[in-house]
């Protein structure tokens, strides 16, 4: 799974945004909101592909918007539970992500732990993503 990394203000986000008009808008999953309850409820909608402009990992795990497990085990194509409301569904659906995936993100702070997101867990999920280094 590509990760473009690039020094700020370097046009990292106009690569990627043709995948937009590949597959339609509707059919990507892009990048929840910080902090969101139900971060990924939408990729379990008929997305095809997941396109997160800016994404920073341990951010987002540190936030619990995307759990480390979950950002773990969804991106090496293993099954996992996304939560969804309750009100609809029973509260966790299944998935199995093995379609494409690309990050776009700032490489400075990139990858510093957090008080909930310790150096291993840091390890784990860069070890998840091919960094691709622009300059």
């Amino acid at each position: 799974m590509p990760f473009l990394v690039w020094p700020a203000n370097t046009g990292e986000s106009t690569l990627p945004h043709p995948f937009d008009d590949l597959f339609g808008p509707k059919h990507v999953l892009h990048k929840p909101a910080l902090g969101s309850t139900f971060a990924l409820r939408n990729i379990v909608k008929k997305k095809r592909f997941i396109f997160w402009d800016d994404f920073r990992p341990v951010e987002f795990a540190h936030k619990e918007t995307v759990p480390v497990a979950t950002f773990l085990s969804l991106f090496i194509g293993k099954d996992t539970e996304v939560q969804v409301s309750q009100s609809f569904n029973d509260g966790n659906l299944d998935i199995n992500w093995k379609r494409g995936v690309v990050f776009t993100a700032k490489e400075e702070g990139l990858w510093y732990p957090t008080s909930k997101v310790p150096a291993e867990d840091v390890r784990h999920l860069r070890n998840r993503v091919a960094e691709c280094r622009f300059t």
